[in-house]
């Protein structure tokens, strides 16, 4: 059985594809944005020219790479203008030719990849937007099952508060990390993922592996995570004149004053609505749970090892009430958990964005993307907050995990200056300037669930 998963934009968000769109390849026109198809407006103007175009193109571009080479990062990207109007207007001197482009452009599709109704002006490199291959606007399915990864890792610190393992966790890497630092090594990369070692106690079960003839248990191989059992979907996608939008978002503190401006980047904009699939794989879990406790690969290995006890307490049921009789109703007991572990997140980061307006949005919303930042990905706000208001039963061990966890970002250096609790880090939050004093913290979202 799966169960639609409704997700509408409260405020704009951006899924970085991880590529930029150059200046050059952009022309506003208005109040619209056109993503140019640079080859074919090229080839058009080549057309017109005639025989001598390819000349006056290589003449141009020799012409430019001088440039380049004299000035280097001396000038500003834009101040080259390496674009094909530049060539049009400057270079050729052919105003009749550019306003013939300029038509082509607003009126034939195949001479732009896509538009974006904005007021914005472009003047550096715009972050693109995840999209599909015919550019189309949608929510990555793997975007959500991170929220929903952290949603639950969250849930499971709120109420499991037998900590002890979790404070031998953190002590351990503290210890390798003042190893380092007294032997003065390189604290790498890998190493400072402290959020993936404590879900990997939490997600993934056991599996032996054999390393120096030595026969161990192994909790970093992600096919044995528990996130397994859970499949979303990529959403219903939209084309990006319909839903998508420019913003340029800036740095704000604490205390509501302006740090900087950030990047320009493609969004989707507020109040659009996708719709996703989840569904719970109970088959493979009944067909696992029909092996236990003595599961094992084809090579002999036992794998899943304690599934049973961590199912148990990310799930909060035991896995042993699944039967082939009751399948719906196991996945509805899912399904439930997910939506507290979403209401239990949404609190723990609206916490984290005092000066927004945002303070009003559902219990049933979170954040996704680039804005969620380290507080809404992390389990930064259960550790470190110097309060407990979030437990029904204070842990034992929360006073000393919550130093030895600040010791460890401490070192790591995340903070220009020592992070004390919560309210330490970060110092600043993105916000979309949306009129003269009002402000939107991005990447909002309201998930809503609804049985197929």
């Amino acid at each position: 059985m799966s169960y639609k998963l409704k997700i509408k934009t409260l405020t704009p968000i951006h899924i970085g594809s991880g590529r930029t769109i150059g200046i050059f390849d952009i022309k506003k026109i208005g109040n619209t944005i056109y993503r140019l198809n640079i080859d074919h407006c090229f080839r058009f103007v080549l057309d017109k020219i005639g025989n001598d175009g390819l000349d006056k193109l290589n003449q141009w571009a020799e012409k430019k790479s001088k440039e380049i080479d004299k000035y280097g990062q001396s000038k500003k990207q834009k101040d080259y203008q390496i674009d094909v109007f530049n060539f049009v207007e400057r270079f050729l001197n052919n105003r009749e030719l550019s306003e013939e482009l300029t038509i082509k452009i607003q009126n034939d599709k195949s001479f732009i990849q896509y538009k974006i109704h904005s007021n914005k002006e472009i003047r550096k490199t715009v972050s693109e937007i995840i999209k599909t291959a015919n550019n189309e606007l949608y929510i990555p399915g793997s975007s959500v099952k991170g929220m929903l990864r952290t949603a639950l890792a969250t849930q499971y610190m709120l109420d499991n508060t037998d900590w002890g393992w979790l404070l031998n966790e953190l002590k351990r890497i503290n210890g390798n990390f003042e190893t380092k630092i007294d032997g003065r090594k390189r604290i790498g990369n890998k190493d400072k993922n402290i959020d993936d070692f404590i879900q990997n106690r939490i997600f993934k079960c056991g599996c032996e592996v054999f390393r120096n003839g030595q026969r161990e248990i192994s909790y970093n191989d992600e096919k044995y995570d528990l996130m397994k059992f859970i499949h979303i979907t990529d959403t219903n996608s939209k084309p990006v004149e319909e839903a998508g939008s420019i913003i340029e978002p800036k740095l704000f503190l604490t205390n509501g004053k302006e740090q900087g401006q950030l990047n320009i980047y493609e969004a989707i904009q507020t109040g659009i609505e996708f719709e996703s699939r989840i569904s719970i794989d109970t088959d493979y879990l009944l067909s696992l749970k029909s092996r236990l406790p003595d599961v094992r690969d084809t090579k002999g290995n036992k794998i899943w090892i304690q599934l049973e006890e961590k199912f148990q307490k990310l799930f909060g049921f035991n896995l042993n009430q699944l039967s082939k009789n009751n399948k719906t109703d196991f996945e509805e007991e899912i399904i439930s958990r997910i939506k507290n572990s979403i209401k239990s997140l949404s609190t723990s980061v609206l916490n984290k964005e005092a000066i927004s307006e945002n303070k009003k949005l559902p219990e049933n919303s979170v954040k996704l993307g680039w804005a969620s930042q380290f507080y809404g990905t992390t389990l930064f706000e259960v550790l470190a907050n110097p309060t407990e208001k979030y437990f029904d039963k204070t842990p034992d061990d929360l006073q000393t995990v919550r130093k030895t966890y600040l010791d460890i970002l401490n070192k790591l250096k995340i903070s220009k200056k020592e992070i004390k609790d919560t309210g330490d880090f970060p110092i600043s939050r993105r916000y979309n300037v949306i009129g003269q004093n009002s402000l939107e913290a991005l990447g909002w979202v309201e998930i809503n669930f609804e049985k197929e």
